[in-house]
């Protein structure tokens, strides 16, 4: 009765504010499943919070539909003949105020980033540059020791311990992105309000509402093609079927995550999309925490999931996955990782000295509160009751950035999460488990896998390197089980006809630049 309730007070809201034909001539209304917890794009490590960064900012380099590496801010830059030494040369782009892009304001970024004051889970992305690892360590105290430096205004130098294959991919990512020193100086608390925010990309954020609508608007400094929208409305619906039932009513012209019960009807739909990208969902154990610092007790969990049961649960089109990097991906390697067994699961149980579930601990097992996300989670209950006869798993569902935060600071003994590509390569996959990540929740160290994650990413030879990273999977997902992938992820998602060019590419980053409206076709409520 109150989810039904709460629905109808949404649907009410989202009627009262749409009901602006002026501004609704040219407007693309975009759901988001939560609150970004933050666009400082420093310290962004969720898809939320990025898919909106993606649209506000840009950096160095971009990715073409094919996902090669073409310039954005940067037009060009050399590679030394040793791979040690990256120069990017800048175009002439203006922040949205006017001001020149300057070299230094991506040395400020990433010093920023850096800084270890400021915690930055996404740090580790540049621990290939030289005293990048050292200063976001506090092994050095002073930033210009960093391999980063601007020669001039429009020349940025990076210095790298070893040659990176991928490392002009990585400027493709948020975290890269320049930040001007004066903005965040003089507003360190709020620089990312719309008042105080200043953009590289093709819009500007005209409009925060916390907790229920951000609007964009075409940035008119910016160097490339300007979008064709007005205005883009991303509102804040937390949950799926409301989505769908705004979407339905005609106040969304596109809707996200068809929840599971609505699937059979909605893929009939002729507006209905199924589109597969570079995502895995996982669970993860805290490898500190009893039962699971018992490596048995893992692998029994593993061998006990059935991973068709669940996508079957919940529908769509998720792809069941024993494996990490996904389908699509050089380095996808499909047979790695421990199968559905129950009978291997049981045995690895009593190895682990729990027969038949006896005495096991009381296990808390945490997700975040999407629809999908708790269906999951109450069928992996029954499966390792069903198989392993553990009775006593409590779920505890909470909000997003609350569930970062948990993440981050305390994570439980089982964790749902998932990650999506920051770019077209298996180490941006792998390195999330290095010791040194900061978004490795598992707790989990293993010099091994470190070294075979190093080997892979400083060499030339791509043969070699998919050797190095076929090791690792198997050390991270059958010898140590510390994850249990469950699938690949898919958008199931509907989308008005009268939008056209809108793409969610297999990065997960909606591109509103390139969406058009068919004017003589929309109608409003």
């Amino acid at each position: 009765m109150q989810k039904w309730s709460y629905c109808a007070l949404c649907l009410l809201v989202f009627c009262a504010c749409t009901r602006t034909p002026k501004l609704q001539k040219n407007t693309l209304r975009f759901p988001i499943p939560s609150e970004p917890p933050t666009l400082d794009w420093s310290l962004s490590n969720d898809h939320v919070s990025q898919q909106i960064i993606y649209q506000l900012q840009e950096g160095l380099t971009t990715h073409d539909n094919k996902f090669n590496v073409r310039g954005a801010l940067a037009h060009r830059w050399e590679i030394s003949k040793d791979g040690k030494t990256v120069t990017f040369h800048l175009r002439d782009a203006k922040w949205s105020d006017g001001v020149s892009v300057r070299a230094a304001d991506f040395v400020f970024s990433w010093q920023r980033l850096l800084n270890p004051k400021h915690a930055a889970e996404y740090a580790y992305f540049l621990y290939d540059i030289e005293n990048a690892l050292e200063y976001n360590t506090a092994k050095l105290q002073n930033p210009d020791a960093v391999g980063v430096k601007a020669l001039d205004d429009k020349t940025l130098q990076v210095k790298l311990k070893n040659p990176v294959a991928f490392f002009p991919h990585i400027t493709t990512h948020p975290i890269t992105f320049p930040q001007r020193q004066d903005i965040v100086e003089a507003h360190p608390k709020d620089f990312t309000e719309a008042k105080h925010l200043r953009t590289t990309g093709p819009f500007i954020l005209s409009q925060w509402t916390h907790d229920s609508k951000l609007v964009l608007e075409p940035n008119p400094q910016y160097y490339g093609d300007k979008p064709t929208l007005d205005r883009v409305e991303l509102l804040v619906i937390k949950e799926d079927s409301t989505a769908l039932s705004l979407y339905e009513t005609g106040h969304l012209d596109v809707a996200l995550r068809i929840p599971p019960l609505d699937f059979d009807r909605v893929s009939k739909w002729p507006d209905y999309r199924s589109v597969p990208y570079l995502r895995g969902y996982y669970y993860g154990f805290n490898i500190t925490l009893k039962p699971f610092d018992n490596i048995w007790v893992r692998k029994a969990f593993a061998h006990a999931t059935d991973r068709k049961e669940i996508v079957k649960v919940i529908k769509g089109q998720k792809i069941p996955s024993i494996s990490w990097v996904p389908r699509g991906m050089p380095g996808h390697e499909p047979d790695i990782g421990l199968t559905y067994d129950p009978d291997t699961a049981r045995s690895c149980l009593s190895k682990g000295g729990y027969p038949s579930g006896k005495n096991f601990p009381s296990v808390t097992l945490m997700y975040d509160t999407l629809e999908m996300n708790k269906m999951v989670a109450e069928n992996l209950q029954f499966q390792w009751k069903t198989v392993l006869g553990i009775q006593n798993i409590d779920l505890q569902p909470q909000e997003w950035k609350v569930y970062l935060d948990t993440l981050t600071r305390n994570p439980p003994q089982i964790f749902r999460m998932g990650w999506g590509g920051d770019f077209p390569d298996p180490h941006n996959f792998l390195d999330l488990f290095l010791s040194n990540s900061g978004n490795n929740n598992t707790r989990w160290k293993n010099k091994r896998y470190d070294d075979l994650i190093l080997a892979g990413s400083v060499s030339r030879n791509q043969s070699e390197r998919m050797s190095k990273y076929r090791e690792a999977q198997k050390l991270l997902l059958q010898q140590e089980a510390v994850i249990i992938p469950l699938f690949q992820e898919t958008f199931e998602m509907v989308i008005k006809p009268y939008v056209e060019n809108f793409v969610i590419d297999e990065l997960e980053y909606p591109h509103f630049k390139t969406t058009r409206i068919r004017l003589t076709d929309k109608t409003h409520p």
